[in-house]
């Protein structure tokens, strides 16, 4: 693929990631499923660690959901959310294992315990009690 091919791929794909978004989070109607949209980020990831030249500050692989709705009050949480990482493969899940034990200071062999649950997109709470009493839901 030609660096002129590349950029209008990565244009395209940013495009229709950011209506995807849009359709997902902002009007609560999907047209593709979540393996669909995980499919064309995927694609630009692929692209942009080709073509590092390529990653753009507003990339969706940059950033996190959709702009926030004006609708609601704003609240800046306390620690950040972050996104979950998706792995679709057994080495996919291998590679996530060595980045895991090299940024956390583990050795190969070195005890590591896991605790998996269903990733649930769309679901997302940061839900704060004081003595007991929910004082605070907020969401990405």
């Amino acid at each position: 693929m030609s660096n002129d091919q590349a950029r209008e791929e990565a244009a395209r794909l940013r495009a229709a990631l950011w209506r995807h978004r849009y359709l997902y989070y902002a009007k609560a109607q999907p047209e593709i499923t979540d393996a669909a949209y995980d499919q064309l980020e995927q694609q630009l990831m692929a692209l942009e660690k080709q073509h590092p030249e390529l990653i753009t500050p507003d990339s969706p692989t940059q950033r996190v959901g959709y702009p926030v709705t004006t609708d609601l009050p704003q609240q800046r949480h306390s620690v950040p959310m972050l996104s979950l990482e998706n792995a679709y493969s057994e080495q996919e899940l291998i590679e996530w294992e060595r980045r895991l034990r090299r940024v956390s200071g583990l050795g190969i062999s070195d005890p590591l315990a896991y605790s998996a649950e269903h990733k649930i997109d769309g679901v997302s709470v940061s839900v704060i009690y004081e003595g007991g009493v929910l004082v605070r839901a907020i969401s990405r």
